[in-house]
This record gives C-alpha cells, structure tokens and sequence, in this order.
C-alpha cells in the first residue's frame, strides 16, 4: 500500500472517529468566526506537543498554531468552509507531517493522527 493510500485511510479513520465520538453533528450556515480545535497524535495515540498545524485556504496561509503538551491545538477566526490543513515539525520546513482538506462548520474539532 502506498504512503498516499495510508494517509487517505488514516484521514478517513480520523473523520469517521471524529463524527461518532465527538458528535459533530450538521449545523446550520452561520455567518461569522468560526475556531477549529483539535489534537495531533502520533502512531501510538500519545500526543504530538510542538509542532505547527497550519491553515490554509487556497494557497494562502490563513492561520496557524503551535501544539501544547497535550498534542492540542485551537485556530479561531475562520470562516465556514473548506480549508487544507498542514501539519509540520517546524515552519521552515517544506516537508508535511500531514495535509487534508477540512470543511469548517460551526464547533467542528479536527484531531489529527500521524501516520
């Protein structure tokens, strides 16, 4: 299997894990800012701490965080809609720990599991 199908059936495993136990449920279109919250872990579930999720929309980098202790991260002032999420061990490196695309709904939270 290749490094690109893996990281496609993590990101699948991820949302499916996300929509059943946090319970994101639909919401309605809302105007506004809007946060994106989450955790990044690694291979064995512990927590990922410093290192940088970054959001973009488009090719625009829109925001970006730096992981706690505890692998959690909080981006605000996004808008709804969708933008590619990027994972990074530092913010000069061009080598991407992780990167999907993410539809941003109202109280959406995103954990993200390295592969």
């Amino acid at each position: 299997m290749t490094r690109a199908w893996r990281a496609l059936l993590v990101l699948a495993a991820i949302v499916a894990l996300a929509n059943t136990q946090i319970g994101v449920r639909a919401q309605p279109r809302t105007s506004g800012p809007h946060a994106l919250t989450g955790r990044v872990l690694g291979r064995t579930a512990r927590p990922v701490p410093n290192v940088w999720v970054l959001v973009y929309e488009g090719e625009r980098l829109k925001s970006r965080s730096l992981t706690g202790d505890d692998g959690s991260y909080y981006i605000s002032r996004l808008e709804e809609r969708t933008y590619t999420i990027v994972v990074r061990k530092d913010l000069r490196s061009a080598e991407d720990l992780f990167r999907a695309e993410v539809h941003v709904p109202v109280g959406r939270a995103f954990d993200v599991k390295l592969p």
